[in-house]
């Protein structure tokens, strides 16, 4: 295996032209078998699907790297069993890549299943690691030129399928107001919309989450590691929107916003906000007092 050969051939010629970007379709029937090992993947396998983006990457480097253009296509008459024990293979190859040291039972650990499959008895944990910065280039170049693209799509709709049949029932079962934070502002330091919602999103998950702080939590180090776009935006992916919406006091174009209405989509996140009663936040250097929002007869939030 060779990460460094110049002489690989383009496996997309439709972008050889920088000028001459191909539509989605094009690109997504030119990617056709990957998209149908990914949506396999997704569909079968109880893996994050941002994760498994990774694993499909992954797979391309192989293919390309021993040169077999039909790799991929040759995974998708694999039984589901074996499958999963290549994804889980190339997981770990994922640890081998990022870990500065070797592990101390590293010579007792292989990857006997992505060996069968590539036909090459070279392809070690100790080869990815050696060339863990080579490897991770590439893998980064096919994730911003192939995946991200290719499975836009496929990610999306698995993300509204969930939605649909994980948030409904919950959201149908509380009333609106008994998962509403009424937010306060200080006169003198506006905020924006985007900047509170983004800050609560982030706060709530990880205070329901807290694994997610520790340094060897396996999501935070594939997604850090290959430079996702936003770690938030992985976790909003992954397990869900928190703010279903955000209701800013009326006022003229020269006034300050001083309340807002904060609508999420669980109990538990509003609890989680107002810590029991009532709690203050620094939003960008900006103070945000938040409650449980109290409905008052015949004074309608205005709008």
């Amino acid at each position: 295996m060779d990460v460094w050969s110049k002489t690989t051939p383009c496996l997309f010629p439709l972008a050889i032209h920088h000028h001459q970007q191909p539509s989605d379709q094009d690109f997504n029937l030119f990617h056709s078998i990957d998209r149908k090992l990914y949506a396999r993947l997704i569909r079968t396998l109880n893996y994050d699907p941002i994760e498994l983006v990774h694993v499909m990457a992954f797979f391309i480097f192989l293919e390309r790297e021993v040169r077999d253009f039909n790799l991929i296509n040759k995974m998708l008459s694999l039984e589901t069993p074996l499958l999963k024990k290549l994804v889980d293979e190339a997981l770990l190859c994922f640890t081998f890549i990022e870990s500065g040291t070797l592990f101390p039972n590293q010579n007792h650990v292989d990857i006997a299943t992505l060996c069968d499959l590539v036909n090459d008895p070279g392809l070690t944990l100790l080869y990815f690691h050696r060339n863990r910065f080579q490897v991770s280039m590439e893998l980064r170049k096919i994730l911003d030129t192939v995946c991200w693209r290719a499975f836009n799509d496929v990610i999306a709709m698995h993300d509204k399928d969930l939605a649909n049949s994980k948030h409904v029932n919950e959201i149908i079962d509380v009333p609106q107001d008994d998962r509403t934070v009424f937010l306060t502002f200080s006169k003198g330091y506006p905020l924006k919309e985007n900047e509170i919602m983004e800050f609560f999103s982030r706060y709530v998950l990880y205070a329901l989450n807290p694994k997610l702080c520790k340094t060897d939590s396996i999501d935070k180090r594939v997604c850090m590691f290959f430079l996702y776009r936003s770690f938030d935006l992985y976790l909003n992916r992954k397990f869900g929107d928190i703010v279903e919406e955000l209701i800013m006091q009326e006022v003229g174009e020269e006034e300050q916003v001083l309340y807002a209405k904060m609508v999420v989509r669980r109990k538990s996140e509003m609890e989680t906000i107002v810590r029991g009663h009532k709690a203050k936040y620094t939003i960008n250097g900006k103070h945000v007092w938040a409650r449980k929002y109290v409905k008052r007869q015949h004074q309608p939030f205005q709008r």
